[in-house]
């Protein structure tokens, strides 16, 4: 079993996110937690959180496409480089057409920069 020990910091843990996961591999546990954690800073609106985990991720796996399209959001949100966010999230979209991150990423920048009909396109 992979908790989110591995990755949990104090803020995580005031939150009370403390999933467990059964999970034999532990690479695949990993970014779970990661994006796990990722996904409930995200959602509070806490990208600096977000993107703590997204970097810890990255620094585990430096190619990986799911913590890079996330990462992207938080960039945008943060209101840093925005059209590099924007080219990573195309980029992802593009070369990962099965996952739909790169889709979601795309929607979520769009949101963050005013192009509503972009960001409808790509979140359906």
């Amino acid at each position: 079993m992979a908790t989110r020990d591995w990755i949990a910091d104090d803020d995580d843990r005031e939150a009370g996110v403390a999933l467990v996961y059964e999970v034999e591999e532990p690479e695949r546990a990993f970014k779970l937690d990661v994006l796990e954690g990722a996904a409930s800073a995200i959602k509070t609106g806490d990208f600096e959180r977000a993107e703590r985990h997204l970097r810890r991720g990255l620094d585990h796996e430096p190619d990986d496409h799911q913590y890079q399209a996330y990462l992207a959001i938080c960039v945008a949100a943060l209101g840093r480089n925005l059209r590099e966010a924007e080219r990573l999230a195309r980029r992802i979209a593009r070369d990962h057409a099965g996952d739909p991150v790169g889709h979601y990423a795309l929607g979520q920048i769009n949101l963050l920069s005013g192009k509503r009909r972009g960001a409808f396109h790509h979140l359906e």
